[in-house]
């Protein structure tokens, strides 16, 4: 699993490669950032070790806060609890501006409900690691290729539908093979926002040999910490 033995290195790697700029909005971000807890899936262990504060949000407290659209919304896999009211407060906040990034399970309770034909679950995996092959896309940038990204028991996999829309960030020619499916990670435009959703978890991650490696770890912050760095520049800059 991906412990503290590979998250401290990686993150350290990531915060040092990034270039001076995007160390400063890092430094100075402008945005509040809302995490969702889950049971599969952690961030809030990850956001500390890159100096990122954060506010812990359950899905029944949804109903009733104000979103800033210049916020950026964490859930965990599996992104259950909100009720109808509290989806729909997710997607008018997008809409807004905000930045939403999902995972695994919140395909289905969270993207699907929100954001309907864009992407659908298409089936379900084993207990797996499947090699991975990131985009030219800026999110995706510092993502090492041949990085191995966990897939735990019955993940969802998903096809795209607004196939203008939504860009994917990070396939798998494995993935496709054994559950045809490529998608490890797609973005779309919805209103002023964003939305990201990945098959695989930022943390917990697995390899194939069975032991921790940093590598892999590298790969899940450098995601997380581009889209962190993205939202505080467009922030800062305004919108268009």
């Amino acid at each position: 699993m991906q412990g503290t033995q590979a998250l401290v290195p990686a993150a350290r790697q990531v915060k040092d490669s990034l270039a001076s700029v995007g160390q400063k909005f890092l430094a100075k971000m402008s945005q509040e950032v809302i995490v969702v807890p889950g049971s599969f899936d952690r961030v809030e262990d990850v956001l500390p070790l890159l100096d990122i504060e954060f506010k812990l949000v359950r899905p029944e407290q949804f109903d009733t806060r104000f979103i800033n659209p210049t916020s950026i919304i964490l859930i965990n896999c599996p992104g259950r609890g909100f009720s109808h009211k509290g989806i729909q407060k997710i997607q008018y906040a997008v809409r807004a501006g905000c930045w939403l990034i999902s995972t695994d399970w919140g395909l289905t309770n969270i993207i699907e409900q929100a954001f309907p034909r864009t992407i659908v679950r298409t089936g379900h995996t084993a207990n797996d690691v499947v090699t991975i092959q990131p985009t030219e896309s800026q999110i995706v940038k510092g993502v090492l290729p041949e990085s191995e990204f966990w897939l735990e028991n019955n993940s969802f996999t998903f096809g795209i539908v607004a196939k203008d829309d939504v860009s994917v960030l990070i396939e798998s020619a494995e993935l496709n093979r054994k559950y045809h499916s490529k998608n490890i990670m797609v973005g779309f435009g919805y209103g002023q926002g964003k939305v990201f959703h990945s098959i695989s978890h930022f943390v917990l991650q697995q390899s194939k040999a069975g032991a921790t490696r940093v590598q892999d770890a590298v790969s899940c912050l450098s995601v997380l910490t581009n889209i962190l760095v993205q939202k505080s520049v467009r922030n800062q800059k305004g919108y268009e």
